[in-house]
This record gives C-alpha cells, sequence and structure tokens, in this order.
C-alpha cells in the first residue's frame, strides 16, 4: 500500500510539459485582442480538434472567466495562463497562443499579453494540474526562452522552443 503512492508521484514528477502540448494545440497569429475573445478563439481549436464539445464551450468560458475575476492569470512579461479545472475535461488539455500584436487582458504589469498558455485539466486532476502550472512557470522564467517564443512564426518552432527549454532545465 504504501509503494502505489511512491511510485504515482514519481510518474508525476518526471512529467514533461512538452508531453501535453501538440503542434495542432498551438496558434501562431491569434487574431484576438481582449481576454474573452482569445480565450473562444483558443477553445474553437479544441472544438475543431473534437477534444471539446461546442456545448460545452460556454461552460468553459465561464469557468475561465470565474478564475480571472479571482485575480488576473496575466503574470507579466506578456504572459498568460488561464486555467480551469473541470469535471466535463476529461484529460488535461494544453493550447498555446501567440499573439503578434498583443492581448489586453488585465495583466499585473498593465502590459499587452503575448504569450497564453490555456489549460484544462478534469477536477480530480489537481495534482497533475498544478504540475502543468509549475512546469510553464519554470520554463517562462527565462526571458531569452520567452522573446523567442514570441517571434516564433510556426507551431512546429513553438513546439520545438518548449522541448529545447524542458531539455536544459534538465526534463
Amino acid at each position: 500500500m504504501g509503494s502505489k503512492p511512491i511510485a504515482r508521484s514519481r510518474i508525476i514528477f518526471k512529467m514533461r510539459l512538452s508531453e501535453y502540448i501538440f503542434e495542432n494545440q498551438i496558434i501562431v497569429g491569434l487574431k484576438s485582442k481582449k481576454k474573452k475573445e482569445v480565450l473562444a478563439e483558443l477553445l474553437s481549436l479544441l472544438i475543431r480538434l473534437k477534444k471539446i464539445s461546442p456545448r460545452s464551450k460556454q461552460k468553459i468560458i465561464s469557468a475561465l472567466l470565474a478564475r480571472e475575476r479571482l485575480g488576473s492569470t496575466a503574470l507579466g512579461q506578456g504572459i498568460a495562463i488561464p486555467h480551469t479545472r473541470l469535471e466535463i475535461i476529461k484529460k488535461p488539455l494544453i493550447v498555446v497562443g501567440i499573439s503578434k500584436q498583443g492581448i489586453d487582458f488585465d495583466s499585473l504589469d498593465g502590459e499587452p499579453v503575448f504569450v497564453i498558455f490555456l489549460i484544462l485539466s478534469p477536477k480530480n486532476l489537481e495534482g497533475v494540474h498544478l504540475k502543468i502550472l509549475a512546469g510553464i512557470s519554470k520554463i517562462l522564467r527565462d526571458k531569452y526562452f520567452l522573446n523567442r517564443l514570441k517571434e516564433a512564426s510556426k507551431p512546429k518552432q513553438v513546439k520545438e522552443l518548449i522541448k529545447a527549454q524542458e531539455k536544459s532545465l534538465g526534463r
């Protein structure tokens, strides 16, 4: 009985962020310029990919905006990590969005957001959700990496940058 939690925690600890980020879930050149619109744009991609149902879109947006009312997930330096956990989500999903013009996201530093990591997790996977948040926060600490993400022109480039950053951090 004592060995199962240890084995499980090792699996979670070794989790790589890049295992949850797929090229087809990356948008380079977001069109939206406001928070609610960009959330809808990112969720529309998940609908097209059949990762979420069209019926769930409004519920997810409402949950994300409720989380935003607790405190902006725009952390400054052009980064936002909107996230929520819901029962209708069956497995963790990450959508990465890169904006060239910037998004008004009520950032802590008042600056526009250029890089968004949208995280949706099942309600019952709080530990995994927190590990994903921590992993994103860790890779985004490097300003050089962040600038390269902002300059990315293709989803493949974004994915490769994330994998390389994880590798440089020993993940």
